[in-house]
């Protein structure tokens, strides 16, 4: 994809063979769109809504109860037979409108691509419908418009846009047609493109389209939300393969235990039919959805979100976890620690406030800063590194709120992955002032003078070595290193100009950030589960490789790799590094994608975290996907799980989760088998020796909708897990036919009969659920 941002607006002009005052020729129209298709984001999910639904009517789940509805119309059982196709109907609904919610949603995003647009075509402006558009065309930006497509700015006239449709946040964001100097990393940073779906707030632009329907970033976004839709499907697929082939059984069985009844009694409809509906007990689903209910419940307790069920499908069975430093190996917090300025290296409570150059840190750390920070409750919002910068202006006694006062900020140039520094140009109290904080290495190739005792003198290159190795000894203390510098001007700069350069350097800040208590062991819990993790830092790669060693992911420096080397090698030579790489420092979103799709391809299970918009391509390729910290809603819906903090400890949490839930199964499993079994025999026995049904339907339809789901669910949830072993499996059968043909030869025909049997049948049912029961019966043999 060609980055229209780091253009001037005239060269993309040009390049898309358009006209900024003519716009396009009706002639050309037809042809665009025939090369770059229409302005219309496609859903593929459509399709899959309509073969699904029919699909659910296919399936056994739903033909075996309406196969046994039509028989008990036939022979005059109405009520239950109505009852009986009550439930199949039900989850068919659900899931249909289940469905329907998320095309719902995504139709929602995609009805963007039905407004109107106003374009310059001939030199005239005409309104068209927004899905009309082609690329190259001239559009007229105004206020309180969705934008119809990806549009580079000509002309902006303070034009201001709400990005939420794109990031999930909503904030507000300035516009610009000034071409970009630097690479981006995420969106929210390109300020001269606005984007197809956001809303305009106020003033006017002009612009060229430069992307259009599904290759638009808000099309990008809804095809990943479609594959993640898809892929969140495999548990219900498995469940319901999983059902399809129990009620098969379930059925076969009460099919042939009623043509044994009928061959030895002879034929008795009602028999048939009871028998029919113990073998085809949708108790299974309600105890499905208790159960889950209940995990659901549990884990909220643990502060674990579950988004999709089909975490349990693939929690075991991953490999590799990628994870930021940030939020999973230390804490979202960091300190001030050690400060070099003056050819001096300090501690933070050694240096105080006469000395010239900490002072001149101090107020352009607070200048060239967008965080906030409450002093009497200790909290702040937004970077890190910044409020740690105003935490230490608060323990000198120095406030950004009077530093801002007298110094009113005109504009700011944005740190991103290729430029990582900060600029803010300020109206000082003598003249102008740009701001500057970051990469100490990138401030210093910035930077030709130097602060030395208050004063600036010109940077010499020793002065850049000595620099250079205080940055590598911070580093290799595992602190976070900022470098500090300024420029000042006698007149007011503008955007357009080098701003960032013939830079004074004032000094160093070291910052520390907290590894979690506990990680080491964490780490090595991790390990014994078999799961490799991989660590991703913004972190330089002498520091990284510090805090790599003392948590236990790495034992050798040659394990680190930053992302300008990975950048420079070859495709043979990244992959080759990839398979020894435990760390990834500074690493760019299209490298993280390349190493993401060489894991995929060599059939590693991977799991990754991530909160950003930036983030949603790799949790997309994930097998399991966390969104965590201050995840925005969008990467919520891509994310299989939200974990707000200690990622690490709830990821081993849910593995052994994961292992009491398959035991939990096996064990509902066996005794749902054993209360299938035990009805349909006591029904066929009955029937045989006493020429009598034991249960009427109703009796049946309560003990299989109701009963049965509860003491499953009781017996499952409340009890020590033990293997259901085929003995046990056999005594549990045995003892609730016993029961119920003893109390049916007891009861006769004695009154109420139909409301004793079901009683004592559940009782026995909920008698042999519980544990004890049967290990104390076979520890008499």
């Amino acid at each position: 994809m060609i980055n229209w941002y780091l253009n001037t607006w005239s060269k993309v002009v040009e390049f898309l063979e358009s006209n900024s005052e003519e716009g396009l020729s009706p002639n050309e129209i037809d042809e665009r769109r025939k090369k770059w298709g229409e302005n219309k984001i496609r859903i593929l999910y459509d399709t899959k809504v309509l073969n699904t639904s029919l699909k659910y009517f296919l399936n056994r789940w739903f033909l075996l109860p309406l196969t046994l509805f039509i028989y008990g119309v036939y022979i005059g059982r109405y009520f239950s037979s109505i009852i009986l196709i009550i439930v199949p109907l039900a989850v068919v609904y659900f899931k249909i409108n289940k469905l329907q919610l998320k095309k719902k949603e995504l139709k929602a995003l995609s009805d963007i691509s039905y407004g109107q647009a106003v374009v310059i075509r001939d030199g005239f402006p005409l309104r068209i419908n927004s899905e009309e558009l082609v690329i190259g065309d001239i559009v007229d930006i105004r206020p309180g418009v969705t934008v119809p497509a990806d549009i580079r700015l000509i002309k902006s006239e303070n034009l201001k846009v709400n990005e939420k449709s794109l990031t999930g946040e909503d904030f507000i964001s300035d516009k610009y047609e000034s071409k970009l100097d630097y690479e981006v990393s995420n969106l929210a940073e390109i300020k001269n493109v606005v984007f197809k779906g956001t809303v305009t707030v106020s003033g006017r632009a002009k612009g060229i389209v430069v992307s259009t329907g599904n290759y638009t970033q808000l099309g990008k976004i809804m095809n990943m939300l479609t594959s993640t839709n898809i892929r969140k499907e495999t548990i219900d697929e498995k469940a319901e393969l999983y059902w399809n082939k129990t009620l098969s059984y379930s059925f076969l069985v009460g099919a042939v235990l009623s043509f044994i009844g009928v061959i030895i009694k002879g034929v008795n409809y009602e028999f048939i039919y009871n028998v029919l509906i113990s073998s085809l007990s949708f108790g299974g689903i309600i105890i499905f959805l208790l159960f889950f209910r209940h995990i659901k419940k549990i884990t909220l307790q643990n502060d674990l979100h579950i988004l999709n069920h089909s975490w349990f499908d693939v929690v075991n069975d991953i490999e590799i976890l990628f994870i930021d430093k940030i939020g999973s190996i230390s804490k979202n917090e960091m300190h001030a620690k050690k400060i070099y300025t003056d050819e001096e290296l300090y501690d933070i409570d050694d240096i105080h406030k006469e000395n010239l150059n900490f002072n001149r840190m101090i107020e352009i750390g607070l200048i060239a800063n967008n965080a906030t920070y409450n002093t009497s409750e200790d909290k702040g919002t937004g970077d890190i590194r910044e409020i740690a910068l105003l935490k230490l202006a608060a323990i000198k006694k120095v406030y950004k709120g009077s530093i801002d006062s007298q110094n009113r900020r005109i504009f700011d140039m944005p740190m991103d992955f290729n430029k990582r520094i900060y600029t803010s140009v300020n109206k000082m109290p003598k003249g102008y002032r740009a701001n500057v904080t970051g990469n100490v290495d990138e401030l210093l190739d910035y930077c030709t003078f130097i602060m030395k005792d208050g004063i600036e003198v010109e940077l010499s290159e020793e002065d850049k070595i000595i620099i250079r190795e205080r940055d590598y000894e911070l580093s290799k203390d595992g602190l976070v290193t900022m470098g500090i510098g300024y420029r000042s001007f006698n007149y007011e700069p503008s955007a357009k100009e080098n701003i960032e350069s013939n830079m004074v350097f004032v000094g160093i800040i070291g910052l520390e950030n907290p590894i979690v208590d506990g990680i080491e062991e964490l780490i090595i819990r991790l390990r014994k589960e078999k799961i490799l993790p991989i660590l991703i830092t913004e972190d330089n790669k002498i520091a990284a490789t510090t805090v790599a060693k003392k948590v236990g992911i790495i034992d050798d420096d040659s394990e680190v790799i930053s992302g300008i080397e990975l950048l420079n090698a070859t495709k043979e030579e990244k992959i080759d590094v990839l398979s020894k790489t435990r760390v990834f420092s500074k690493i760019a979103p299209e490298l993280k994608n390349f190493i993401f799709t060489i894991f995929k391809e060599d059939n590693y299970k991977i799991s990754s975290t991530g909160e950003e918009i930036v983030d949603l391509p790799l949790l997309t390729l994930s097998n399991l996907s966390i969104a965590k910290g201050k995840a925005s809603s969008l990467v919520k819906k891509v994310a299989d799980l939200y974990i707000k903090e200690d990622c690490l400890e709830k990821l081993i949490y849910l593995k052994n989760l994961s292992r009491t839930i398959n035991l939990l199964v096996d064990r509902g499993v066996g005794l749902y088998w054993i209360f299938i079994l035990s009805q349909g025999i006591s029904l066929s026995l009955g029937y045989i020796i006493f020429n009598r049904i034991l249960l009427d339907e109703f009796s049946l339809l309560i003990l299989n909708i109701i009963i049965l789901p509860l003491i499953v669910f009781y017996s499952i949830v409340k009890n020590e897990i033990r293997e259901l072993t085929q003995e046990s499996i056999a005594i549990r059968i045995s003892i609730v036919v016993f029961v119920l043909l003893v109390s049916s030869f007891v009861i006769g025909n004695m009154e109420y009969n139909s409301v004793i049997l079901p009683l004592i049948s559940a009782v026995a049912m909920f008698l042999v659920s519980l544990e004890y029961t049967i290990p104390k019966i076979l520890s008499r043999k």
